[in-house]
């Protein structure tokens, strides 16, 4: 059974929130990290904090969940953009440092070295060197 992603916290109690509503409601569920919520300050020691995962075939009734406890406002639908979303969010987090930042600071980081190479690249072909 493929697990996805469900929310990241930094709050222990948050978590044990979220872990009791989905086990209410039947909905299996993974966490990662949870130990390292045990320790103390995770933001400040540069963790990302615990990771809730639920069956991919149950992802919608838990983010409904995650709704009910007033953690988020609203279900995150099925679209592309969302899935391009997530799989940029899956992709660079798994980089050092940088997938410690919220996927927001990323994108513009990925923007502006894309901007910069275009604009040296242009410097370069306008100055005459290639």
């Amino acid at each position: 059974m493929k697990y996805k992603k469900l929310y990241e916290t930094t709050s222990a109690q948050e978590l044990n929130i979220i872990k009791i509503g989905l086990a209410k409601r039947e909905i299996p569920y993974e966490t990662l990290y949870e130990t390292a919520l045990q320790v103390g300050n995770v933001a400040a020691l540069g963790g990302r904090g615990a990771i809730i995962s639920v069956p991919e075939d149950k992802l919608l009734m838990a983010r409904q969940v995650l709704v009910d406890l007033e953690l988020v406002t609203e279900t995150q639908g099925d679209s592309s953009s969302g899935d391009l979303f997530q799989l940029f969010d899956t992709w660079t987090s798994a980089v050092p440092l940088i997938g410690k930042l919220p996927v927001a600071i990323r994108a513009l980081l990925l923007a502006a070295l894309i901007l910069t190479l275009l604009y040296v690249q242009f410097l370069f072909y306008a100055e005459g060197w290639g």
